[in-house]
């Protein structure tokens, strides 16, 4: 099992092409079609943690890095119960190294 997890600081953050990736395989369908492919289960999880940050202190390795630093450090990133990003979301390649599966990325010209 992989298992991913986003800790984010507030839902008013500004959304970027990294997390909407984050997103695209937070989907059921994704993760039927990833364990058909590769035989293991995904599990993925978006946490916003609020402002009176009673979700960051149910979560003692969060809370960890936010005392040792300060808000910077969101998003965090977790893999399989360890953190392995702070300060910004898994890139399109990291993912890919990840789940051990090409992932392409179609954008509208602006």
């Amino acid at each position: 099992m992989i298992k991913i997890e986003y800790f984010i600081l507030n839902k008013n953050f500004s959304n970027n092409i990294d997390f909407d990736i984050f997103e695209s395989i937070n989907s059921s369908k994704f993760k039927e079609n990833y364990f058909y492919l590769k035989g293991k289960s995904l599990e993925t999880e978006i946490i916003f943690l609020d402002e009176s940050k009673k979700l960051l202190l149910k979560n003692k390795v969060v809370q960890k890095y936010y005392d040792k630093n300060d808000a910077s450090v969101f998003p965090l990133v977790f893999l399989n119960d360890r953190v392995i990003k702070q300060g910004s979301f898994l890139s399109s390649d990291e993912l890919s190294d990840i789940l051990d599966i090409g992932l392409s990325i179609q954008q509208n010209p602006e």
